[in-house]
């Protein structure tokens, strides 16, 4: 398992996107943020995927974070770690980006 997607139940099925998130946490809260705006799904759930992190949730916002662009362990992203120890926001850093030539 690679990332967190969030699921919603529409007309009795469960649909998804593209999103997917670093942590359980980032994609409940996008699950939820959603859910509370959206008129159509019946409910919500988070799953676990195989597929890359797309997104990260910053300042209460699904942010888009160019998968085509960086990989994971790129040095122009880090999470950082909350004071409890837990994985905390994805920020970018000063680090010059290695994933794409040129």
């Amino acid at each position: 398992m690679s990332s967190y997607k969030p699921e919603f139940l529409v007309q009795g099925k469960w649909c998804d996107n593209a999103q997917r998130f670093a942590t359980r946490e980032e994609a409940e809260q996008s699950a939820q943020a959603r859910f509370l705006v959206w008129t159509q799904p019946e409910d919500w759930r988070v799953s676990a995927s195989d597929e890359p992190v797309s997104y990260a949730r910053v300042d209460g916002r699904d942010v888009y974070l160019g998968v085509e662009s960086h990989h994971v362990g790129c040095p122009a992203l880090k999470r950082e770690l909350n004071a409890d120890g837990t994985v905390g926001a994805l920020v970018r850093t000063e680090a010059v980006c290695t994933c794409k030539e040129g």
